[in-house]
């Protein structure tokens, strides 16, 4: 039963994470609905930064899933931390339960100064790579 609700909370907040950043929501009239509809779908496109002309070079792409693996990586780890905090909080008493909330806080804790150090070297990285001219 654990083991199905942390699956359901990962898939949720992954879920959740990708539709939010991709998804603009915009009007679109129902006369010429064909044209409207494509042009509309290439206005969301480019507020989103996915069809940006001018960054279309292999490591601006490597740099861009990085940064949405990392993103993504923190918010399930961030989960995890609140998990084991409720995890502790309802334990009543109770040393094993109170023990595996302080372990899934640490973990998780630990995750995201991982995740947040790797985010920071790949925007130094990939920032001095810009700065050499080596990337557009």
């Amino acid at each position: 039963m654990l083991k199905r609700i942390n699956f359901l909370l990962v898939f949720i907040s992954f879920l959740l994470f990708f539709c939010c950043r991709f998804v603009l929501a915009e009007e679109i009239e129902v006369t010429d609905a064909s044209t409207k509809a494509i042009s509309s779908i290439q206005n969301v496109a480019t507020k989103s930064g996915l069809m940006n002309q001018t960054n279309t070079s292999v490591y601006t792409t490597v740099g861009s899933l990085i940064g949405y693996l990392l993103s993504a990586t923190s918010v399930v780890l961030l989960i995890l931390a609140v998990y084991g905090g409720i995890t502790w909080m309802t334990a009543a008493g109770d040393d094993k339960k109170v023990d595996k909330g302080r372990q899934i806080i640490i973990q998780g804790v630990i995750g995201l100064i991982v995740s947040l150090t790797a985010y920071a070297l790949s925007a130094y990285v990939f920032g001095k790579l810009a700065a050499t001219g080596l990337v557009q």
